[in-house]
């Protein structure tokens, strides 16, 4: 999986690839939310198979996207997105600052 932030700007991704010849990539975005796509030409390279290319794409924040890349007709690489503005990556948490723990020190028993 991809991890990006979530911003409008030129973002590098670093997915593996075999070797293909080439230099001008198709790279597909689609956001599983809407279902939608969004398609642009962009310049690559290819070293040691692994592509280097930049994706430009309004990316927001909690959402998964799927990336497709071609190179002409070829499919060369399919991967997960996934957007979040969180850096500590080895701790990450979905509900970071929306779940607080319990203060209540008290415990409660119901009984019959």
């Amino acid at each position: 999986m991809i991890i990006l932030s979530a911003i409008a700007t030129a973002q590098t991704i670093t997915p593996y690839v075999r070797d293909y010849e080439g230099s001008t990539f198709n790279v597909m975005v689609i956001d599983e939310s809407l279902n939608s796509s969004d398609s642009n030409l962009v310049a690559g390279t290819i070293s040691d198979g692994i592509l280097t290319i930049d994706v430009t794409y309004n990316f927001i924040e909690g959402r998964f996207y799927m990336v497709k890349i071609y190179l002409g007709s070829q499919l060369v690489n399919f991967s997960k997105i996934y957007c979040t503005d969180q850096t500590d990556l080895e701790n990450y948490s979905v509900t970071d600052d929306y779940y607080t723990q319990p203060t209540k020190t008290e415990t409660t028993y119901i009984t019959k």
